[in-house]
C-alpha cells in the first residue's frame, strides 16, 4: 500500500506537469477570453469545477494515508495551492527550472505536505 501511495503523488506531480507544460498559456487566454465572451466563461467554470471534482478524489483516495491532524479539506486546499500554473510558470518559465526538476520537487512537497513524508 505505500508503494502505491507513493506511485500516486509521483503521478499527480507528473500529471501536474504535463498539464500545465502544454496548457499554461492556454489557461491564460482562456482567462482573458472569459472576461468578454459569456460562452467561454461557461466553458472555463465548467473545466475547472471538473479540475476540482477530479483533485478531490484524488486527495480522499489520500485519506488513510495523510499525516495526523490533516483533514480532507486542508489537504485539498494544500493540492490545490501547490499544483497552480502560476507556481509551475514561476519555476519553470521565469526562474529556468527544467520541467523534470518542478516534477521532482512537487512529488517531494506534495508527499510532504499531505503525508508528512521527506520523500514520495
Amino acid at each position: 500500500m505505500d508503494g502505491d501511495i507513493s506511485q500516486r503523488i509521483a503521478t499527480a506531480a507528473r500529471w501536474t506537469r504535463q498539464q500545465w507544460e502544454r496548457g499554461a498559456d492556454v489557461l491564460t487566454l482562456l482567462h482573458a477570453a472569459a472576461q468578454v465572451d459569456a460562452d467561454v466563461a461557461a466553458m472555463l467554470a465548467g473545466w475547472i469545477e471538473e479540475k476540482s471534482r477530479a483533485m478531490a478524489r484524488f486527495v480522499a483516495s489520500l485519506e488513510g494515508s495523510l499525516r495526523p491532524g490533516l483533514d480532507l479539506e486542508r489537504a485539498g486546499d494544500l493540492f490545490d495551492a501547490l499544483t497552480i500554473p502560476e507556481l509551475y510558470r514561476e519555476l519553470v518559465d521565469r526562474s529556468g527550472w527544467q520541467p523534470d526538476e518542478y516534477e521532482q520537487w512537487l512529488a517531494r512537497v506534495l508527499a510532504w505536505q499531505l503525508l508528512g513524508r521527506a520523500d514520495p
